[in-house]
């Protein structure tokens, strides 16, 4: 229910002649269940009858592929680095119907530069033309750059807080990076 609870509250938060129905996840710290969050959040509009496209551009630590049970070395860093031009190659099934999974590929060495490139730019508008929504898994915001980068070609972010783990100044500094951008 709190997945389908956060998943109307993007819906709805967005008029629908909005063309960036795009949306991040993100933590303050590594390890506090933002991929979970993506993966749930994702399952659920699929499920209520949205395109959506779950893309792992968390290009340090990518879990998507296994969450799904994907073993692919082929992905978002194919398509970047030129590796691959189609898009239909790298687009995962899942078992859901209505969700696509974009996996990362293989782990470039150079993630911030790749996301931050026009390519990523282009990648997500051809997205933004076959999908409904779209959801980034992303690294955490307070460790590199890569959420804040990505945050600027986004509608909005997801900030994933762990009860007991995660402590009130990193929330609040996670908060103003993200709102900075």
């Amino acid at each position: 229910e709190s997945f389908r609870m956060l998943h109307m509250n993007l819906r709805y938060s967005l008029p629908s002649s909005s063309e960036k129905r795009a949306f991040l996840v993100t933590s303050a710290a590594p390890s506090s269940g933002k991929t979970t969050v993506a993966a749930n959040l994702a399952v659920i509009a699929a499920l209520a009858g949205q395109r959506v496209v779950l893309v792992d551009a968390d290009m340090r630590r990518p879990r998507l592929q296994k969450v799904f049970g994907r073993n692919t070395s082929r992905g978002l860093s194919s398509l970047l680095v030129g590796e691959v031009d189609d898009l239909d190659a790298v687009l995962q099934p899942t078992d859901t119907e209505g969700l696509s999974l974009l996996p990362c590929g293989t782990v470039p060495p150079n993630p911030a530069e790749l996301l931050d490139s026009a390519r990523m730019g282009e990648v997500l508008d051809a997205l933004r033309q076959r999908f409904d929504l779209l959801i980034l898994d992303t690294p955490p915001v307070l460790a590199v750059t890569d959420a804040s980068l990505l945050s600027r070609s986004t509608s909005g972010a997801i900030l994933v807080i762990e009860y007991g783990r995660t402590t009130t100044d990193a929330a609040k500094a996670a908060v103003e990076t993200l709102q900075r951008v």
